[in-house]
């Protein structure tokens, strides 16, 4: 029993190798996101790295990393800063106190279905070889479908979000935690989410359907 623990495939060893993972992904992740309006495309590239994790596929994180992160750059970035600039409008509309309470309502609900296509777009950028409009047409119809998953996953980010800012002492101890591993953990355990709603449709051809919606539009 002791000697299996010495083994290369022995679980804690499987463990500890890929935490060592998570962490240098995590890095990487806040160092390209430092600009903010880059954040897109290293959400897209962390994507594309959990993913290679998830299916044991990944080879040198931080090279997977910025492959994708090159790659899906433009598509991601614009993604990203549409959403952001609505984000902003939106807050400075309601700061401005200019709406009533029916009204935000119905731009919350908005938001969130607007949120929902923006996560499945950077998941798809990372994982699915389609132009901007394609993607952004077939997120918008697999979030639809893909609502529960997405759901469990922001209920788990703002759990840990709650988790972190409850007192100053969980605050104290939960950021080491976030700057060393905390963004990619998130990233690694929604990937699973993420690539149970695409075997899903892809299994059923639902993806070469959208697909025709896709170069309708177009």
């Amino acid at each position: 029993m002791k000697r299996d623990l010495f083994k290369p495939e022995a679980p804690i060893w499987k463990f500890m190798e890929l935490f060592v993972e998570l962490v240098k992904l995590n890095i990487i992740f806040l160092l390209t996101s430092l600009p903010i309006v880059t954040i897109g495309a290293s959400i897209t590239a962390m994507n594309s790295v959990c993913f290679k994790l998830r299916e044991k596929r990944a080879g040198y994180i931080v090279d997977d990393y910025l492959i994708a992160f090159r790659e899906n750059f433009k598509n991601s970035t614009i993604t990203w800063t549409v959403f952001l600039c609505y984000l902003i409008s939106l807050i400075m509309a309601i700061n401005s106190r200019a709406l009533n309470q029916g009204t935000i309502m119905i731009l919350g609900i908005a938001t969130s279905m607007v949120l929902t296509v923006v996560i499945y777009a950077l998941a798809m950028f990372a994982r699915f070889d389609n132009g901007l409009l394609d993607t952004i047409v077939k997120a918008s119809l697999i979030g639809v479908a893909g609502i529960p998953y997405i759901i469990v996953a922001i209920l788990m980010i703002i759990a840990l979000m709650l988790a972190t800012f409850t007192t100053y002492l969980t605050m104290f101890i939960a950021m080491p935690m976030w700057i060393l591993f905390g963004f990619s953990t998130v990233g690694y355990i929604s990937a699973v989410f993420y690539l149970r709603v695409f075997r899903r449709f892809t299994d059923n051809k639902y993806l070469d359907e959208i697909d025709n919606i896709g170069k309708e539009v177009r």
